[in-house]
């Protein structure tokens, strides 16, 4: 990682050339050179995070490899902004055929890493939330945002703002208070639809889960389970 005494300014043509192929460029907005190498220090953090629990859950990943993205997912994890960015994305879609939690657990006792734990011992009894969640998300018809390319990109904003992540993990709070956040979220201003995507997607469960018992608020970490994994 690039720090503040390190940077080298370039010329404006050469942007592209620099971020040429990368999906993930964000514009940053600041004030003086050092809050914006605060800012793009949490986006390193939330990308590594990411990546080292990609990495942790891979059936093929090297042994070594999941050792070490174990031991240095704790001090990212327990960063409020760092967890929910991870969240957020993990409760898109569920985990692929490849993704070996039981060894991702193991490793975790072995490192003590108590906070990735809990996270994914959740993910994993969530799984069958992740997956109706997403499976209503791909019956929507595209005519509800004119072209495949607007769903994706309702996909990414519902992603990032957390909207999978709630209709997944917070039954009790989709209300009709946190769909009139949604619709005028400023991100999803831009969908002129956008009441009637929520409406059809996240409608249904709200009326499943208005005669349920809402979800337990998610742990960072549970003790007897997990003090049972390690004395086992």
């Amino acid at each position: 990682m690039i720090g503040e005494i390190d940077y080298r300014s370039c010329r404006i043509e050469d942007i592209s050339y620099l971020f040429g192929g990368a999906s993930d460029v964000i514009s940053v907005a600041a004030s003086s050179p050092a809050q914006a190498f605060r800012i793009l220090e949490n986006e390193w953090a939330h990308d590594r995070a990411l990546h080292l629990v990609l990495i942790l859950l891979d059936h093929d990943a090297h042994l070594r490899a999941k050792r070490i993205a174990s031991e240095a997912l704790e001090q990212f994890l327990v960063v409020p902004t760092t967890r929910q960015f991870v969240l957020h994305r993990l409760y898109s879609r569920p985990l692929p055929a490849s993704a070996d939690i039981p060894e991702a657990l193991r490793f975790c006792v072995d490192a003590s890493g108590k906070a990735v734990w809990g996270l994914l011992a959740t993910l994993r009894d969530d799984q069958a939330k992740i997956r109706d969640v997403r499976e209503r998300w791909e019956l929507l018809d595209l005519h509800l945002f004119g072209t495949a390319r607007e769903k994706r990109l309702f996909e990414q904003v519902a992603v990032e703002e957390g909207i999978f992540f709630t209709l997944c993990r917070d039954p009790g709070g989709i209300t009709e208070k946190a769909f009139s956040q949604w619709l005028s979220n400023p991100r999803l201003r831009m969908f002129p639809r956008r009441g009637k995507v929520i409406e059809t997607w996240a409608g249904a469960f709200v009326l499943q889960r208005k005669s349920t018992t809402p979800a337990a608020q998610m742990e960072l970490f549970d003790e007897a389970s997990y003090g049972h994994l390690v004395s086992g």
